[in-house]
Parts: C-alpha cells; structure tokens; sequence
C-alpha cells in the first residue's frame, strides 16, 4: 500500500496512490459506506503520519480501504489521474531532517584528500 499527500483543486489530503492514479482517503471510505452500508470513520486533513503504523490512529483504516479499493472495483470513479493533482511532500512539517554525508560526493572526495595529506605528515 502507497499512501501520498495531494493537492487538487486547491486542497490537500490523503490517498491512495498507484501509477495510474489517487484515490482520496474520503472517497473510498465513502465508497465504503456506500457499499456495505457501515460508516468508517476517517480522519479528515492531510497528515499522512495518522495512516502510518505504528503509532498512526487509523492505520488499520487505511489498510481495509486499501484492500477494499485493490480487490474490487470499488474504484471506479474515485481515482483521479495523476495529471490533474499536484503531489506533495509526505510530511508537511518533519521533527527531524537526516542527511548523510554520502549523499554528496564531492565533499567525501575532500574528506578523503584531508585523510591523505594528514597521513603524508
């Protein structure tokens, strides 16, 4: 299962994501409802983080709309193609940025000519 952020139309949200298009989190659990005439109670916005295990309150949700949405043709209607939304960062706003040193060549390349000229002394 791929989850995304997206904007269309000017707002954002949740959905489920494959390369040929996105299903919004809400429309699939309205698809949902509609079709086995149980409500699902999804949380509205576009933090991402709330449909990620193992912490994310409606993980399990997204898993059984994802399902509900792949083995049936649940979909049909709902996908909005990948052309008409914009995609957007999975985490609006990180408690942490990691980067690694490795991700930049040329500064490795220096580190190993100061090890050199060291080791020459």
């Amino acid at each position: 299962m791929r989850l995304c952020r997206f904007r269309h139309q000017g707002a954002s949200a949740v959905g489920l994501y494959d390369e040929s298009g996105i299903v919004p989190i809400s429309d699939a659990a309205a698809a949902w409802q509609s079709t086995t005439g149980t409500a699902i109670d999804v949380v509205t916005g576009d933090n991402l983080l709330e449909f990620l295990p193992p912490s994310g309150g409606s993980a399990e949700i997204a898993r059984t709309l994802h399902q509900f949405i792949t083995t049936g043709k649940h979909s049909a209607g709902l996908r909005l193609p990948l052309s008409s939304v914009e995609l957007l960062v999975p985490v609006q706003r990180p408690a942490k940025l990691f980067l690694q040193a490795g991700n930049y060549a040329d500064r490795i390349e220096e580190a190993g000519e100061r090890d050199s000229a060291r080791q020459a002394t």
